[in-house]
């Protein structure tokens, strides 16, 4: 895979993930800034019980990252709260609506567009 190339399935991106985290692991050992190769942070896109809004956090500070640690605007974080309480009350424990994950999807590429000069979105939720 050619790390450029933005993937383009679910498989594509957990084996980015994988890749990432062996990566930032690394780094993280060495005490080295928790970066990716194009010089960009990581945040990780994905539901979580209780949480506002999807938690952001990575390496080596896990999630749930605060409120305003990148700018998305009220509007896009009013979606994502709503998308991420769907989750919650709705209960996908097994497995998720087509129409949920395609509003993930949604929603990850316009917190990606708000963001992409300074992280690169991780989308987990799907």
């Amino acid at each position: 895979m050619d790390y450029r190339e933005r993937p383009g399935t679910a498989m594509q991106w957990r084996q980015r993930k994988q890749m990432q985290d062996r990566y930032l692991g690394a780094k993280n050992l060495r005490g080295e800034s928790p970066r990716l190769p194009n010089g960009l942070k990581r945040i990780r896109m994905f539901p979580e019980w209780g949480a506002r809004i999807p938690p952001w956090g990575d390496l080596p500070d896990p999630y749930p990252a605060g409120r305003g640690e990148i700018s998305i605007g009220d509007d896009l974080e009013a979606a994502l709260t709503e998308w991420s309480l769907e989750w919650e009350s709705s209960g996908f424990v097994s497995g998720h609506p087509e129409s949920w994950r395609e509003r993930g999807w949604e929603l990850y590429e316009r917190v990606q567009a708000c963001c992409r000069e300074v992280v690169e979105v991780l989308p987990l939720f799907d």
